[in-house]
């Protein structure tokens, strides 16, 4: 396996882009497989439907209003919606993720649907991700200059590795 492979496996997880439609009259959104795992729902939860209020649960304390505020913006100035923030799914893991969406109105400009996609996107990189990375290439070089013993100790330290904490909110 490639060492940019290994390393992404390490550190990532999927990589698919979720499609929701949020119906406004009975608040709730329906999502797929996709967007289940990246907010942390079962997939049925996710496709029976949850009220918004579920899926604002999961996103960061410090994205929180901004991400209400964009998503009030975009339902009350009939604009579309674009936005940036962290999301708490599988394993309760906050990750970065980017989301697009529209809102949909009536010919009486009643609000109807609301309606996009989200994806997970890759976070800038960090000292410890470069840390991570170093490690996994030295693990690499272990197992094919035979060292399989060194290249199992390193992958047991990747994996016990944990990440910084968040940088204080300003």
């Amino acid at each position: 396996m490639p060492e940019n492979d290994l390393y992404n496996a390490i550190i990532s997880h999927s990589a698919e882009a979720g499609i929701f439609t949020w119906n406004l009259g009975a608040d709730l959104v329906f999502g797929d497989s996709a967007v289940a795992e990246l907010f942390g729902f079962s997939l049925r939860s996710a496709l029976e439907g949850q009220r918004m209020a579920c899926y604002l649960d999961r996103v960061h304390p410090d994205d929180l209003s901004r991400v209400a505020l964009e998503i009030h913006n975009a339902i009350t100035m009939d604009g579309g919606y674009r936005c940036e923030y962290r999301v708490r799914g599988i394993g309760n893991e906050f990750r970065p993720v980017a989301s697009f969406g529209r809102c949909f109105r009536t010919n009486n400009r009643e609000l109807t649907q609301f309606a996009g996609i989200v994806y997970p996107i890759e976070p800038t990189p960090t000292d410890y991700d470069r840390l991570v990375k170093a490690c996994v290439g030295a693990a690499l070089l272990a197992e094919q200059l035979g060292r399989s013993d060194v290249a199992l100790r390193l992958s047991e330290v990747i994996l016990a590795l944990d990440p910084p904490p968040p940088p204080p909110s300003t």
